[in-house]
């Protein structure tokens, strides 16, 4: 029913959809920013909706949001683990870190509550921190490319 999905293939494609969008880098960046910011917060697999409508309110690009919050999806076992470590350094919790089966089996309805206030923490610290370098590396990097772009083209 559903043909082979070469990995690969796909994030090129999102790639090159991400590189042709036609607006101001700044509008783009900010996109990309809300995005992931909204990958990196527990909003349980309404980030993406959440970055959408939220860009459109702000009036950024929501096809930049969309696409950083999809392909970002991929690295949330990794958010979840580096959540918790954050918050359980700033608020200098005694309990120990996720273990590696809580952080490979983040999907299957586990109980958060032992994490509480750390992973909230965490969480939304490092989606600020995280929207921030997004913002600035997406802005820089559309700068560059579209001057490459532009060079290569005289």
């Amino acid at each position: 029913m559903y043909k082979n999905v070469n990995f690969r293939r796909w994030l090129k494609y999102k790639y090159l959809t991400f590189m042709r969008i036609k607006d101001h880098p700044k509008n783009i960046a900010v996109g990309t920013a809300l995005g992931i910011a909204f990958d990196v917060l527990p909003t349980f697999g309404t980030g993406v909706v959440i970055a959408y409508f939220l860009a459109a309110v702000i009036k950024v690009n929501r096809l930049a949001a969309l696409i950083s919050a999809v392909v970002f999806k991929l690295a949330i076992p990794f958010f979840v683990f580096i959540n918790i470590k954050t918050g359980q350094l700033v608020m200098k919790s005694p309990v120990k870190g996720p273990s590696p089966e809580l952080v490979e089996s983040w999907h299957r309805g586990i109980s958060w509550t032992h994490l509480g206030a750390s992973f909230l923490v965490g969480s939304a610290i490092n989606a600020v921190v995280l929207a921030v370098l997004a913002y600035f590396v997406t802005y820089q990097f559309i700068l560059w490319r579209r001057s490459r772009v532009a060079n290569r083209q005289q």
